[in-house]
């Protein structure tokens, strides 16, 4: 009988890509009692599945193995590169020593074919050519031969592409990969370590994928180490020192000094908040006012004069409480009459950074109680003072948090402001020549605006010490200087000048020294001799001063007189009421009695003598005459 065949079995995967291998081994059963394994030959064919197209051409051996009962033949497909892919029958008949064929037996989807898929290859892979090598921060190209490879697909006719960002570009004409790494990643011991890109590979009909290895090295350009962020409270500055975070390399990776890396600035994210300054490798950054916080990223470069390489450092400003404020523009120093009172609205001039306005706590205080008082309700600061002096009044504005801060705010109080003869008034007389009566005109040249204007004018003596002479303008003239003695000017007569005035200010202005002018002697005229006209004016002029000179000589005689008179009647008194004179009297001795007893002329009036500035402002002379010595008594 016919041997009979049993199910091939393969030896491993069903599933095959294009030019692979699969085996199969076969059995069968002699049927007869004289074959064996060794006298049977089986007989393979495969085809497409449900195509019945029977072939035998890829089978590249069957071979009889083992022996006895564990003898088989193992026979080879080998799946050619142009095969069609998809699922393959086979079928296996046998064979006995005596040509008796054996019935076909069908396997139906017995193996798979499948397209080979292109492979990124690794250390795994024979075909494998190593980790490429690629300078940081820069454009390298690296050939794929030995990188990837596809059974069936030339690489020129392979698409490779990847999401990573060190991914450039693919030349299939080159069969070249651009890559470009942006840093170099290293180890503990900071060794560099192989970076890995994810890179896809398509044949046309499947695609793979895997990851290829790169070694980063430097490229020569400087290199940054990371920065922590920096930080500084509002209003102040840091500066943070660069040279501990920069190292550098030549074109072959060697370490170099850092000492020839320049640095600058290329940009500060936030100017409004930080100005950055550099100076060799040390950074300044500086807030730009006391009250702005936030924060700015500073993109700093590093160069050795070929190459360079950028970096970011985040500098925060942290907020600080700040205590409330006060613009004090226009309210820093005031003048102020005696019993006037200042309002000043402080509430709008306040503010707060941190804190709501309304938050603000806010005191007045004074050497003088009551002086000043605040409201805190409406935000009005109430001052005034009964007495002249520089008064200082402190404003405390205090927040929530117990910050404060004082503002101090200087009072001038004044009972009257000064005016001063040269600057502010200039007066101008006439004449002043003796037997005149001046006119008197007065200039404002100073910066004040006056009214109710009050000029007070005397006439006093130098050689009395009286002010015989007075009178009151209420403008700057002119007015007309008469003395009372109807004559005009006399002999040491000097007038004297004082203003009173309101400015625009409303504050009352005093000149606080008497301007004084004296009366001159009329200068002596010299005239030709042929004009007796004149001769006879001149000598008139001449007799008139001589007279005047005599009339008080005269007077200074008979004063001195009296005064001699007085003091030996005073004399002889006190010696009669001493001695008795009466048993000696002589007859012939001539008697004084009626001369004694005589009336004496009355001395002048003992009126006290003016102080140098004259009269006091106000005074008559009727009122010097009775009260000027207890006025310089109180005032000595």
């Amino acid at each position: 009988m016919a041997p009979v065949a049993n199910q091939p079995t393969a030896i491993a995967s069903t599933s095959i890509e294009r030019g692979g291998s699969i085996q199969f081994e076969s059995t069968a059963l002699p049927n007869d009692m004289v074959d064996d394994m060794t006298t049977m030959t089986p007989t393979l064919h495969y085809a497409a599945s449900g195509t019945e197209l029977w072939d035998n051409s890829w089978i590249a051996s069957s071979d009889l193995v083992g022996s006895g009962g564990n003898a088989r033949y193992v026979q080879t497909i080998d799946a050619p590169l142009n095969a069609e892919v998809g699922d393959y029958d086979i079928r296996v008949r046998w064979v006995d020593a005596g040509g008796q064929y054996g019935d076909w037996l069908l396997s139906e989807s017995a193996f798979e074919l499948r397209n080979a898929l292109p492979t990124v290859l690794n250390s795994d892979h024979s075909q494998y050519a190593g980790i490429p090598t690629v300078k940081v921060e820069t454009q390298e190209r690296v050939s794929i031969l030995g990188l990837v490879h596809d059974a069936e697909t030339p690489l020129s006719m392979l698409q490779v592409d990847s999401n990573s960002p060190e991914f450039i570009e693919w030349d299939s004409s080159s069969l070249e990969l651009v890559v470009e790494f942006d840093e170099v990643i290293r180890d503990s011991q900071g060794n560099p370590i192989p970076q890995g890109m994810f890179v896809t590979v398509d044949d046309g009909d499947d695609s793979n994928s895997g990851m290829m290895m790169f070694n980063v090295v430097e490229n020569g350009a400087p290199r940054w180490a990371p920065i922590p962020s920096q930080s500084f409270e509002e209003g102040g500055s840091a500066s943070i020192g660069l040279t501990e975070y920069l190292s550098d390399t030549d074109d072959n990776g060697y370490p170099v000094p850092v000492s020839g890396l320049t640095l600058e600035i290329l940009e500060n994210s936030n100017e409004d908040l930080v100005e950055v300054s550099v100076s060799g490798h040390t950074l300044s950054v500086s807030a730009l006012d006391d009250d702005s916080t936030g924060s700015s990223d500073l993109t700093l470069r590093a160069s050795d004069g070929v190459k360079s390489s950028d970096t970011v450092i985040t500098f925060h400003v942290l907020n600080v409480n700040d205590a409330p404020r006060m613009d004090m523009t226009g309210i820093e120093e005031f003048t102020v009459e005696i019993g006037d009172r200042i309002t000043l609205e402080l509430l709008d001039r306040m503010m707060d950074i941190d804190d709501p306005d309304e938050e603000i706590w806010a005191s007045a205080m004074t050497f003088v109680p009551g002086a000043a008082q605040y409201n805190p309700i409406t935000g009005v600061l109430t001052m005034a003072w009964e007495e002249s002096g520089t008064e200082v009044v402190t404003v405390t504005l205090e927040d929530r948090h117990g910050d404060a801060n004082a503002y101090m705010i200087t009072i001038t109080v004044v009972d009257d402001m000064p005016l001063f003869w040269g600057t502010d008034m200039v007066a101008t007389f006439s004449v002043t020549e003796y037997g005149s009566n001046p006119s008197v005109s007065i200039q404002n040249i100073g910066q004040h605006v006056l009214s109710d204007i009050r000029v007070t004018w005397t006439v006093c003596n130098s050689i009395t010490g009286i002010c015989h002479s007075s009178g009151v303008s209420h403008n700057l003239g002119p007015f007309i200087v008469h003395p009372v003695s109807g004559e005009g000017l006399g002999v040491g007569d000097y007038v004297t000048l004082s203003i009173e005035g309101e400015d625009e200010d409303g504050f009352d202005r005093v000149t606080e020294e008497q301007y004084r002018v004296y009366a001159t002697e009329p200068e002596e005229v010299i005239e030709e001799p042929e004009e007796e006209s004149s001769e006879t004016k001149s000598s008139g002029i001449g007799s008139m001063m001589s007279a005047g000179l005599l009339a008080l000589g005269l007077l200074l005689a008979t004063a001195l007189v009296l005064a001699l008179a007085v003091a030996l009647r005073r004399q002889g008194i006190e010696s009669e009421s001493a001695i008795d004179y009466a048993p000696v009297v002589s007859d012939e001795d001539e008697p004084y009695s009626s001369d004694l007893t005589a009336e004496v002329p009355p001395p002048p009036p003992m009126t006290p003598p003016l102080p140098p500035e004259g009269l006091p402002p106000g005074w008559t002379m009727e009122q010097w005459h009775y009260y000027g010595a207890e006025y310089l008594r109180r005032r000595g």
